[in-house]
């Protein structure tokens, strides 16, 4: 227990520190309000002259550097648009945690918060300072943490706040590392529709993930609710404060789906970061395929009456792949001889050409002879990509990836079938080389256990000189021709990689995770949430309007809901159903309180309360209890599921 003189000292300290944070942010909001309000001057001034002057070519360069100027000064308000924004934060609640640290006699008094504040002495650290680890990988003894060197010394005390709006709720003194009952509190509290930051409660194990900076590749295997997510967004804050050179433009995060983009979208900002690039695996790949692709749903359906080439998924069919396009390269040749400026070239000219770059990609290959034809006939190179169009008809097999993709499958695309995204891709660079990203530093792949070793080896030679934070779970699958027995078979594609393993998960109270655990006979995942004395609801639908109004009602205290499915159609049912009476949304960017989406879109998210329904003939079966599984996972506190056999 905290005395009341040492809660008197902390509420003493609190209150300077609060002064020193609101003084700070009265500057800076006048500084924001007069450069705010001097840009918009400047931008009218910039238009009216302007449109008084002749559009010559020195008035237009002029205007060119005015702009310039006016964008150099938006920016510069944006940045303190922002700085204030992390202020008011912090001005609501400075910091979480102290460690006082003890090198040799000289003992230092360290207040962890969401960033540094400091005046004429250091008030607070930021969370991802070296100083500030301590509090996250000690309790109370020795310790070191590493700034430019080691630095070792003794924690000889240790402190948790709970702070709202600017005033000191509870001050717990412990010798470990976070509070169990402070973490419990937390936990049991009611989440939002979308993800918050998790400064105050990074683990031990979590925090060894967020600051590693030694590993190229990070693989990352997690229990379901053991903040996978949370920690790989954590690190992406982590590696721009650590950085400077990296911006939030330098790193990328690969989705499941648009809706947990949005879900996690507010935690960056709120670590005073701005949001870095995101974006699915689908839509990354329609930067290089302008061919629509099949929806995960209507795959499930063809996957469920067996009209789905589970092979397509396996490395041996990437390997019968790669040699057919290897022996479609070395079989291409000219058929033909064409004329061009009074120059004949021959079938056996061309092909001597080409035989001489047959060990590069199709398009590379074909680019060479065009650029040999451009000297030989004295033309400019610019003149290159007509050459390299004119010869293509003299060739004996097409050059078009999609008729050669179609001629390996032996079937024509309309839509692009879910299995054959991957392949198509590969074809794509095999025969026109790989696209190469220098801008990306850092790659993030969330719910990594739905991606084939195919589509890792092609980030890998998209990305050859980024980082990458790889998490997922084998147990929560969602495509059931992808198998690993543990993420860490990953290593055959990223070699030197570094594995870790979550066991702990947070999300879900006692009985829901004991639930969950029993769908996979599953025995290697802690529980860390205690009971809630709220079991587990198992029934079967009688009236369902009638049935799902009472459930609702039952849950209406919290604030995210949502009713999982099984399809899209039992979504659409449901909202339908439901809609002229609750707050219901098919769309999280919604943001309404109650959202019904079937199970492969609500991977990652989580809810107070979830209720689990598909209809009565179209309950879970042995072979989808990853599915089962990854539906009843979403729910924190209350898990009511409907019409299931299991």
């Amino acid at each position: 227990m905290v005395s009341k003189e040492e809660l008197k000292k902390e509420e003493k300290y609190l209150e300077k520190v609060v002064s020193v944070i609101q003084d700070k942010l009265d500057k800076s909001l006048k500084k924001e309000e007069k450069l705010k309000s001097k840009t918009i001057d400047f931008k009218n001034l910039v238009g009216t002259e302007y449109s008084n002057k002749a559009q010559s070519d020195e008035n237009k360069l002029e205007f060119t550097f005015l702009t310039q100027d006016v964008a150099e000064r938006v920016e510069r308000t944006d940045n303190y648009h922002k700085k204030n924004y992390i202020l008011k934060r912090a001005l609501n609640f400075p910091y979480f945690g102290r460690v006082d640290f003890k090198i040799d006699d000289e003992v230092i008094n360290v207040y962890v918060g969401l960033k540094d504040i400091t005046d004429d002495k250091h008030y607070v650290f930021d969370w991802r300072s070296p100083i500030a680890s301590l509090f996250y990988n000690y309790g109370v003894g020795k310790a070191c943490y590493e700034a430019y060197e080691k630095v070792e010394g003794e924690i000889t005390l240790k402190r948790q706040y709970k702070i709202t709006n600017s005033k000191l709720v509870r001050c717990i003194e412990t010798t470990l590392n976070i509070d169990d009952d402070v973490l419990q509190d937390i936990l049991s509290e009611s989440t939002s529709s979308q993800m918050t930051n998790i400064v105050n409660t990074i683990q031990t194990e979590q925090n060894l993930i967020i600051r590693n900076v030694k590993d190229k590749v990070l693989i990352v295997e997690g229990a379901s609710g053991s903040g996978k997510t949370s920690v790989a967004l954590h690190r992406i804050a982590y590696l721009l404060y650590r950085y400077k050179e990296i911006s939030s433009d330098n790193i990328l995060i690969f989705s499941p789906s648009e809706t947990f983009a949005d879900y996690i979208s507010l935690v960056l900002p709120s670590l005073g970061e701005e949001n870095v690039l995101n974006i699915t695996f689908n839509s990354f790949v329609h930067r290089f395929i302008n061919i629509k692709i099949e929806d995960y749903d209507h795959f499930l359906k063809r996957l469920y009456i067996g009209k789905v080439d589970k092979n397509k998924f396996t490395e041996e069919y990437t390997l019968k792949l790669k040699q057919y396009l290897n022996n479609y390269i070395n079989n291409l040749e000219f058929e033909k001889g064409f004329g061009i400026k009074n120059m004949h070239y021959t079938k056996e000219m061309l092909n001597e050409h080409l035989n001489k770059y047959k060990k590069l990609s199709l398009n590379e290959m074909l680019s060479l002879v065009a650029t040999d034809i451009c000297y030989e006939i004295k033309t400019s190179i610019k003149n290159k990509n007509k050459i390299l169009e004119s010869i293509k008809p003299f060739l004996n097999k097409t050059t078009n990836y999609k008729e050669i993709y179609e001629n390996f499958i032996n079937e024509e695309i309309d839509t692009l079938k879910y299995e054959d995204v991957p392949l198509i891709l590969y074809t794509y660079f095999y025969l026109n080389g790989f696209y190469i990203d220098n801008k990306i530093k850092h790659v993030v792949i969330d719910e990594a256990q739905d991606y084939s070793p195919l589509q890792y080896l092609i980030l890998k030679n998209i990305f050859p000189y980024a980082s990458f934070t790889i998490l997922g779970d084998p147990n929560q699958v969602i495509n059931p021709c992808i198998k690993y027995n543990s993420l860490n078979d990953l290593n055959k594609v990223f070699e030197n990689s570094n594995f870790y393993r979550l066991s702990k998960t947070y999300r879900s109270s006692e009985e829901i995770t004991n639930f969950t655990n029993k769908i996979l006979s599953l025995d290697n995942v802690c529980v860390i949430r205690r009971s809630n004395q709220k079991p587990v609801v198992v029934k079967k639908e009688k009236d369902l309007f009638n049935d799902l109004s009472e459930d609702l009602n039952k849950l209406e205290n919290y604030n995210a809901v949502a009713i999982i499915t099984k399809t899209i159609e039992e979504s659409h049912k449901i909202y339908n159903l439901l809609k002229y009476k609750f707050d219901v949304s098919l769309d999280s960017s919604d943001h309404k309180k109650i959202l019904t989406l079937p199970f492969y879109m609500a991977k990652g998210l989580e809810f107070d309360g979830v209720i689990i329904y598909t209809e009565v003939d179209n309950a879970y079966n042995n072979e989808e209890k990853n599915f089962y599984y990854v539906a009843c996972t979403r729910a924190m506190h209350e898990l009511i599921i409907y019409n299931q056999k299991m």
